[in-house]
C-alpha cells in the first residue's frame, strides 16, 4: 500500500508531504517556490520577439533567442591576415572582406607618402621600397616623351614602334598576330545555323549568335527577392519562378530542422520559431486523432483525447471504455453492493446492464453467486437542486422496496481518501463505509473494501471486479464477498 512521508524545505526547512510513488518529490514548500518564481520575467526577442525567461539577478541579461543568437553568430568567420597570420572576424554580407588586420593595413598604408609633380604640381603616390619613384605625373611624362615609343608583343616581347595618335595601337607582333588568329574556327549557330567564331581555348564556347542569344535572353526578366530586394533572373516559361534569391533562401531553410516522430520515428520538419513544434507526423496525428466512444456502462459517448490515446499505447493500456461520470459512480456502486452482503448469507455477484429505451440508463444487477437468482438492483440518481450529489440506490427487485442510498464522503484531514457512506433507509442510519485500496507490489491490484460501522467484525466486505468469458467478448462483473482482515 503506497505511503506518504516528510521531506524538509531546502531554503526554510519547513515539512512537505510527499509521496514515495511520486518520480519528483518537492524540494521546496509552496511559499519558498512562490518567491524563487517570483525572480523570474519575461522580456522580448530584439530579432524575432519571441518571450525569453530572465533572472533579476543577471548582470546582464540576454537580448536575443538562442536561435536569433545563433543565427547572428553563423554570419561570421575567421580569415587569416596575409601578412602576419593573425585571426580577422568577417562577417558573411561583407562584399569585400579585408584580407589584412588593423596593424598590418597600418603599417603597408605607412610605406606610400605622396610628392608633387615637377611640372604641374599634381599629387603622386610613392613607395617607400621604389628605387627610382616618379617626378613626374602620367600627364607631364606623356606630354615630354616623343610621340614614338615602343611597346613589346604580348606574346614575344618583341619591339613594336607605335605612334601616339593610334586610336589602337598594336599589342602583338605580325608573326603572333598570325599565330593567334590560326586559333579560331568556325561553328554554326543551333538556332539559326549562322557562322560563329570560336577560339580553340575557349571552355564554353558559344552555340548561338548574338540575334538568338538576344532572343532567348528577351525571355529572361528581373524580380526582386521577397526579404532582401535582390535582383533574380526568371524565364517566362517557369510555371512556379522563385521569389527568393539563394542566399535568402538558404537562410530560411536554415530555419527548418529535423526532428522525429514519438510514435513511428517518421521525420518531421520543424521551424526553429515555432514554441511547440510537431511531436507527431501527420499519419499519426490522424490515427491518434480524438475518439468518440460509446460508454460501455451509460451508452453515452465520450471522448478520448490524443494524449490519453498516446499514453495508453505507451503503458500498453487498452483504451477506457467508461465515461468520467461512471468512473466516478464506480465507488458509490460497489459501497453499496458492500453493504448489501451483510443482508445475506451468500456471495454476490454484480453486473452492471444498461436499460432504458436509449440504452443510457446504467443499472447494477445484483444476484446470488450459487444460483443466479436476483436480489437487489442498484441505480444511480442526483439528490439536490443548487449543488447535486451523485447516489447510489439499493432497491428490491420484487417490492421495489428501498434498501440503501450510499453517497461521497471523505476520511483523513491532511491526506484525504474518497470513501462511499451507506446509509439504512429502514433504520435512518449510517451502516457501512467503503474504500478504494491495492495489493501487490510489480503488478498493482485495486479492491472495495466495505466495513460495517455497526457490527464489530473481524472481516469485511471485499468486492473485487473478474473479467470473464473469451477474449473476443469479455464480461467484467463484481464479486462480493466476506474475507478477514
Amino acid at each position: 500500500m503506497s505511503k506518504w512521508y516528510t521531506v524538509y524545505c531546502e531554503a526554510c526547512g519547513a515539512e512537505i508531504i510527499a509521496h514515495e510513488d511520486w518520480d519528483n518529490p518537492p524540494t521546496l514548500c509552496k511559499e519558498c517556490k512562490a518567491r524563487r518564481d517570483a525572480q523570474w520575467y519575461k522580456i522580448r526577442c530584439k530579432g524575432c520577439g519571441t518571450e525569453i525567461i530572465a533572472h533579476e539577478d543577471w548582470d546582464n541579461p540576454p537580448t536575443l533567442c538562442k536561435e536569433c543568437k545563433a543565427e547572428r553568430d553563423a554570419q561570421w568567420y575567421e580569415v587569416r591576415c596575409k601578412d602576419c597570420g593573425t585571426g580577422i572576424m568577417v562577417n558573411v554580407n561583407w562584399d569585400n572582406p579585408p584580407t589584412l588586420c588593423k596593424e598590418c593595413k597600418a603599417k603597408r598604408s605607412a610605406q606610400w607618402y605622396e610628392v608633387r609633380c615637377k611640372d604641374c604640381g599634381t599629387t603622386i603616390k610613392v613607395h617607400r621600397d621604389w628605387d627610382k619613384p616618379p617626378t613626374l605625373c602620367k600627364e607631364c611624362k606623356a606630354k615630354r616623351s616623343a610621340q614614338w615609343y615602343e611597346v613589346r608583343c604580348k606574346d614575344c616581347g618583341t619591339t613594336i614602334k607605335v605612334h601616339r595618335d593610334w586610336d589602337k595601337p598594336p599589342t602583338l607582333c605580325k608573326e603572333c598576330k598570325a599565330k593567334r588568329s590560326a586559333q579560331w574556327y568556325e561553328v554554326r549557330c543551333k538556332d539559326c545555323g549562322t557562322t560563329i567564331k570560336v577560339h580553340r581555348d575557349w571552355d564554353k564556347p558559344p552555340t548561338l549568335c548574338k540575334e538568338c542569344k538576344a532572343k532567348r535572353s528577351a525571355q529572361w526578366y528581373e524580380v526582386r527577392c521577397k526579404d532582401c530586394g535582390t535582383g533574380i533572373m526568371v524565364n517566362v516559361n517557369w510555371t512556379n519562378p522563385p521569389t527568393l534569391c539563394k542566399e535568402c533562401k538558404a537562410k530560411r531553410d536554415a530555419q527548418w530542422y529535423k526532428t522525429s516522430c514519438e510514435v513511428c520515428h517518421t521525420t518531421i520538419y520543424a521551424h526553429r520559431s515555432w514554441e511547440k513544434p510537431p511531436t507527431l507526423c501527420e499519419k499519426c496525428l490522424k490515427d491518434f486523432a480524438p475518439k468518440d466512444i460509446r460508454c460501455s456502462q451509460c451508452g453515452n459517448i465520450f471522448t478520448v483525447s490524443t494524449k490519453l490515446q498516446l499514453k495508453c499505447r505507451e503503458k500498453g493500456w487498452n483504451l477506457p471504455t467508461r465515461c468520467f461520470q461512471c468512473k466516478h459512480d464506480d465507488l458509490l456502486i460497489k459501497g453499496a453492493i458492500g453493504a448489501l452482503r451483510d443482508q445475506f448469507d451468500f456471495p454476490l455477484e454484480t453486473k452492471i446492464e444498461q436499460r432504458g429505451i436509449i440504452l443510457t440508463d446504467k443499472v447494477a444487477v445484483v444476484r446470488n453467486k450459487k444460483t443466479g437468482e436476483i436480489v437487489a438492483t442498484v441505480t444511480m440518481d442526483n439528490q439536490g437542486i443548487i449543488l447535486p450529489k451523485r447516489v447510489a440506490i439499493a432497491t428490491e427487485p420484487k417490492s421495489n422496496k428501498l434498501i440503501s442510498k450510499t453517497t461521497e464522503g471523505t476520511k483523513g484531514i491532511v491526506l484525504q481518501q474518497r470513501t462511499a457512506e451507506t446509509y439504512d433507509m429502514d433504520k435512518r442510519k449510517h451502516t457501512h463505509v467503503t474504500t478504494i485500496e491495492e495489493t501487490g507490489i510489480v503488478f498493482k491490484k485495486h479492491y472495495a473494501r466495505t466495513v460495517s460501522k455497526d457490527t464489530p467484525s473481524s472481516e469485511d466486505n471485499i468486492t473485487r471486479i473478474l473479467k470473464k468469458g473469451n477474449i473476443f467478448s469479455p464480461k467484467y462483473v463484481a464479486e462480493t464477498d466476506k474475507e478477514k482482515r
